[in-house]
């Protein structure tokens, strides 16, 4: 009796099997393939720059603290915290995490509890009798359902897993992008910081020169009273000391714009950029870079993980096309209580129970899936190219860099020595004007030409900050662990 009973209940699995076999014969999953392929960074060749810097270090995490400026770590951590993007980026990842819930949701059993209950007077002219075990059927009579519905999909081809896969890496995309958002922001507020500094410096200097000018005036004035000078020599004066007062309200302008961009950058209105004071920026004697600069690189830069990543997910995701060629395989089954009349609901004779597999395989879809598979392979074609060229933008970015700041310090070292010839000539022009040999507006002039010199080394120093801070996010800023850095040379999903 048992085993009749056992062949009862598994026969219809047999010959589902069977059915199953039978129809895997049929399928055909089209031998498409990707065109494009991810490069190997460490077979790019590195260039002088990059190899003559590279020496073992990196950025650290708050690579903008090497300024040793409190208002400007202030100034960011405010940033970060209360910046719309940035909150925007944490948003955006925790909506992804809710996708991978739900794709991960499809590897687990489903079970749904029902109740129904209606009130139903049938038909006389239909085939229905007028009675069943008492119950009079032409007048209105309950008709009562509760019970549970279970079903599980049998992933055995790989679809939900590939799927839920996919959303982690989406995760992953997210958490990177995230972590390049606050990098950009970093970056922005460290050179429109660093702008400010050179600003206040360009005040300074456009004050002594000022000063200078109004002396030469004073000096044209009493020249003419004393029947030495002309009217052409005061009003050459009173000229340039007309300009530079103009510059120095354009220079006030520029002051103001700057604290108000600053401000924006934090997310905070313009009276928190009237509060900043002067800048007391100070550089560090640089950064050193890895042996192993394309490898690690890739292992830093958010960017680039990002695209890693996405490459990641488009694999999955033609695995999850491919899958949709064969047949889905699902196991039903329900419990419950089916009875006319509350009376009878919860009866043993009212039991009703069901459980079987169900099968379904695409027979003609007219090109669907086909088609779906194809827009999958050009997604993934598509993030290959953008993680090649993300890659090789991520070097060039480097080594741009360091080529300018190795052009800055030569820079540098010409306006260091035309700074110390006017700084002689100044003091020569001193020196001859006390011993009578030459008059006071050489002395005027060669003070002009200093504090222009000046100018000039200031502006040097302004971009070298800028160029130390863009190759800091060209390396990634420190945002990465260095136990994160493992095995991110290039995307290792391979298609199935």
């Amino acid at each position: 009796m048992r085993y009749q009973y056992l062949r009862r209940v598994h026969a219809p699995v047999v010959m589902m099997v069977c059915v199953l076999n039978l129809l895997c014969g049929c399928v055909s999953v089209p031998k498409v393939k990707p065109t494009a392929s991810a490069l190997n960074p460490n077979s790019l060749a590195k260039g002088s720059d990059i190899t003559e810097s590279a020496s073992g270090g990196w950025p650290a995490a708050d690579w903008w603290k090497s300024y040793h400026d409190p208002q400007l770590n202030r100034l960011i951590d405010r940033s970060i915290a209360g910046n719309p993007r940035i909150a925007a980026a944490a948003e955006r990842i925790q909506m992804a995490q809710a996708v991978a819930r739900v794709s991960k949701s499809a590897l687990a059993p489903t079970v749904d509890a029902a109740a129904e209950f209606d009130r139903t007077r049938f038909s006389e002219d239909f085939y229905l009798p007028p009675a069943i075990d008492g119950h009079d059927l032409f007048t209105p009579l309950w008709s009562n359902n509760i019970g549970l519905t279970a079903s599980y999909t049998f992933d055995f081809w790989g679809r939900d897993r590939a799927a839920f896969e996919a959303a982690l890496d989406a995760v992953q995309v997210g958490e990177c992008e995230a972590q390049n958002a606050r990098l950009l922001l970093e970056g922005a507020i460290l050179r429109n910081y660093a702008q400010l500094s050179y600003t206040y410096e360009i005040q300074d200097h456009d004050n002594a020169i000022l000063d200078a000018q109004t002396r030469i005036l004073d000096l044209a004035q009493r020249r003419l009273k004393a029947g030495l000078g002309t009217e052409l020599e005061i009003q050459q004066a009173n000229t340039a000391v007309s300009a530079t007062r103009a510059q120095l309200v354009v220079v006030a302008d520029q002051l103001s714009i700057l604290r108000n961009q600053l401000a924006a950058l934090s997310g905070a209105g313009p009276g928190a950029g009237e509060a900043l004071v002067r800048p007391v920026m100070k550089l560090d004697d640089g950064i050193s870079l890895p042996t192993q600069i394309p490898a690690e690189l890739i292992g830093r830069r958010p960017d680039v993980r990002a695209e890693r990543w996405r490459v990641e997910a488009a694999a999955k995701q033609v695995a999850v096309s491919k899958a949709a060629f064969y047949p889905n395989i699902n196991l039903k089954g329900s419990l419950g209580f089916l009875g006319i009349g509350f009376g009878q609901l919860i009866a043993g004779n009212s039991i009703n129970a069901t459980l079987g597999p169900a099968i379904t395989l695409p027979i003609f879809e007219g090109g669907r899936l086909r088609a779906g598979l194809d827009v999958r392979i050009s997604e993934y074609d598509l993030a290959v190219d953008a993680y090649n060229a993300t890659v090789v933008e991520a070097l060039h970015q480097v080594a741009d860099q360091l080529s300018r700041l190795n052009s800055l310090e030569s820079l540098q070292r010409r306006r260091e020595e035309s700074l110390q010839f006017a700084r002689r000539a100044q003091q020569l022009a001193v020196i001859a004007f006390r011993a009578g040999l030459t008059d006071y507006n050489n002395v005027l002039s060669t003070e002009d030409a200093f504090d222009r010199a000046e100018i000039a080394m200031a502006d040097v120093r302004l971009q070298q900050v800028t160029a130390f801070a863009a190759l800091d996010e060209a390396l990634g800023g420190g945002l990465v662990n260095a136990s994160d850095t493992t095995n991110l040379a290039a995307p290792g999903t391979e298609l199935p």
